[in-house]
């Protein structure tokens, strides 16, 4: 039975290099939250350096959010 199923992107930040943020959600991230108590199950899907992440066109009157850095 699933109780939660969520789908969240990141983005790499610009001053991140690929290389290091790539390792990290793979062997960091992925390793740490596939060990959490009571996951079931833990996926990750790394979309093509080349091409953007938009699956899906924006609908009507809905614009993009502009990238911010915390």
């Amino acid at each position: 039975m699933i109780t939660l199923n969520s789908y969240t992107t990141v983005k790499r930040r610009e001053r991140v290099p690929h290389d290091l943020f790539a390792h990290y959600w793979r062997d960091v991230h992925g390793p740490l939250c596939a060990r959490l108590p009571g996951l079931g199950h833990y996926v990750q899907y790394h979309f093509d350096r080349e091409q953007d992440a938009h699956l899906w066109p924006l609908a009507e009157g809905i614009r993009e959010i502009p990238d911010y850095e915390l």
